[in-house]
């Protein structure tokens, strides 16, 4: 049964109920989670969790299993994000197993004082710090970036009622770079940006959008005008954003407006309010 459930995991043919009007759990994310090291011990702990839904008899029992991975997507975020120590992580792990598999008398007593399921305040600051400032459009750090975006991008589209273009995210999607890397070899790109602001936002997440590896490499260092023809057809509403709102110019102003729009909707998706 194990090996069944991780397959149709990763295999992306799992499919949960749904719970209600609640903000369903998204396990393209947390599949992308098992992905990344410093995440990839959450693997044992959705087994767990996916475990307990096969056995669920009742709606009621699916929806907390539910309840409980959309947490687990929080605790993810923070071990792809800050990078703790691997004993940390599986401490944490074991700690959420323990949890779940806890009697009722013994689990009101773990929850009132820690909920391994729950981020810390002190952790939530992080999570925010790591994503307002982190560069995710170059190196290891990219395969996060790709996995902040595809959930961003399958909430709007859940909430807007698209469920059905919602896909399983595969190998030939790519992070494109708006302001290009090879930004110096384009004069209008120059024009606009100088050195040490171009090194600061280009890699963050106001700078970054999905694309398919085709179109991604067929505009890759055009300028903006010419970019934004192609994101409005875009299957990702994040994408489709960027040639809605902003219609003329890519500048320092424009990165940073979508910039935090990208957080802020990352901290409602997450539930990061601290």
């Amino acid at each position: 049964p194990a090996t069944k459930i991780l397959q149709s995991l990763h295999d992306g043919t799992l499919v949960l109920e749904g719970n209600g009007d609640k903000t369903p759990p998204s396990l393209s994310f947390l599949r992308a989670a098992c992905q990344i090291r410093t995440s990839k011990d959450i693997e044992l702990v959705i087994l767990h969790l996916l475990s307990h839904y096969e056995k669920g008899k009742t709606k009621s029992q699916k929806g907390e299993i539910e309840d409980a991975l959309f947490d687990l997507e929080g605790i993810a975020l923070w071990m792809m994000l800050t990078k703790p120590k691997p004993a940390e992580r599986r401490k944490r792990c074991f700690d959420i197993i323990n949890l779940r598999s806890s009697r009722p008398k013994g689990r009101k007593k773990v929850d009132k004082y820690y909920n391994p399921l729950s981020l810390s305040s002190k952790e939530r600051h992080a999570v925010i710090d790591n994503l307002e400032n982190g560069e995710f459009g170059k190196g290891m750090d990219s395969k996060i970036g790709k996995a902040i975006l595809e959930r961003l991008n399958e909430h709007e589209l859940i909430t807007s009622s698209q469920v059905k273009k919602i896909q399983y995210m595969h190998s030939t999607l790519q992070i494109e770079h708006i302001l290009p890397q090879k930004y110096n070899k384009v004069a209008k790109w120059i024009e606009e940006w100088n050195e040490d602001d171009a090194e600061l936002w280009m890699h963050r997440l106001g700078n970054l959008v999905l694309l398919n590896q085709k179109l991604n490499s067929k505009i890759s260092n055009g300028h903006f005008v010419e970019k934004i023809k192609h994101y409005k057809s875009s299957p990702y509403p994040m994408t489709r954003r960027i040639s809605d709102s902003y219609l003329e110019k890519w500048t320092l102003d424009e990165v940073k407006d979508n910039h935090f729009y990208v957080l802020d909707f990352a901290k409602c998706v997450w539930g990061l309010a601290v």
